[in-house]
């Protein structure tokens, strides 16, 4: 379920810390397998195959009050969100094909097809039905309404931890 390293995007040294922080709950192929019909599901690690989670308490799903601050549910889930197609998550199998990520052209080709817009994700009737992946309504709304992106816009540059950047 993942290619690289937690920090993959650098080209928007803007944003990448953002599109960075998907990758604790998305796998890279949920962005960089594009075709017709995929659907989306929670799926997990087991023995090293990809098994689909029909119910948990995955990352951001719903929020939690804790104390006077609020924070995410499944804060210890492992699962990710992966693209499903034709029942099935489709993978790239890295081992033995560990030159696919040298190959530019490969890269090219798993990156062109990608828009980096919110907006494919994060609207209705976008990219993902977040009430098929079991988010809150009020998770919906907030992710809808694109609260941290919009406010992200607001500044020249955003400072993130270090270790975002790091290989």
């Amino acid at each position: 379920m993942e290619c690289h390293t937690f920090a993959a995007h650098k080209k928007d040294e803007k944003y990448a810390p953002f599109y960075n922080a998907h990758s604790t709950f998305m796998s890279c192929n949920t962005c960089h397998f594009v075709k017709e019909g995929v659907t989306y599901k929670w799926a997990e690690i087991v023995d090293g195959k990809v098994v689909l989670k029909e119910k948990g308490d995955f990352y951001g799903l719903r929020y939690i009050q804790a104390g006077d601050r609020v924070i995410l549910s499944g804060q210890d889930s492992t699962a990710k969100i992966v693209p499903v197609y034709k029942g099935v998550p489709p993978e790239i199998p890295l081992e033995g094909n560990e030159s696919l990520l040298k190959d530019a052209k490969a890269i090219a080709s798993m990156h062109n097809a990608l828009s980096n817009e919110p907006d494919d994700c994060h609207k209705k009737n976008g990219k993902m039905d977040f009430t098929a992946l079991w988010f809150s309504p009020d998770r919906v709304d907030s992710i809808w309404k694109k609260k941290i992106f919009e406010g992200l816009k607001e500044y020249k540059v955003i400072h993130f931890p270090k270790f975002i950047w790091q290989e």
